[in-house]
Formats: C-alpha cells, sequence, structure tokens
C-alpha cells in the first residue's frame, strides 16, 4: 500500500479539527501568560494528529466488520474513500 494511501486511509478532513485545538489553546496560553514553547506545540501536535488518525482508522475498522460501511455503500453514498473497501487496506498487519 502507498504512502499516499495511508494518508487518505487517515482521513484528513477530520485532522484539521485536531489542529484547530491544539493551535486555539497555544494561542490562548500565550495571550493569557504571555508563553510560547514551540516544542511542546510540536508535540503536541503530533500526538494529537496521530491520536486523530489512529481513531479514524479504528472507526473505519470496527464500521466494515459490522457492515455499516458496506450498507452505506450499497445506498451509493460515499463522502471519501473507504481504506478497507476502496484503498484495499488489509484488515491484518
Amino acid at each position: 500500500m502507498s504512502i499516499k494511501n495511508w494518508l487518505i486511509s487517515f482521513s484528513p478532513t477530520t485532522l484539521t479539527s485536531a489542529f484547530s485545538s491544539v493551535t486555539l489553546g497555544t494561542a490562548l496560553a500565550w495571550y493569557l501568560n504571555n508563553k510560547f514553547n514551540l516544542v511542546i506545540y510540536v508535540i503536541t501536535l503530533a500526538a494529537l494528529l496521530l491520536a486523530q488518525a489512529g481513531v479514524n482508522l479504528v472507526h473505519d475498522y470496527y464500521d466494515y466488520l459490522s457492515g455499516v460501511d458496506i450498507l452505506y455503500r450499497a445506498s451509493g453514498f460515499s463522502h471519501r474513500p473507504h481504506p478497507i473497501i476502496d484503498l484495499k487496506l488489509s484488515l491484518g498487519m
């Protein structure tokens, strides 16, 4: 599986919420305390982005196992490529 397919399977549109949360919190800390630590910001942002990507993958996995995504896809609706159905992401390691 290519890097591009992995990135698509992380559902990047939802990652903007993680980015905006960390950035807003950092901006508030800077505004209220006049302190900004770039290293802490980058580490926190990276950790939250990875956590959100993991949640997205687990969500797609269990939706696939329960059959919800297959029914959703069969109805003709699709808002993004599904990692397992469309991108052929393996269920196992």
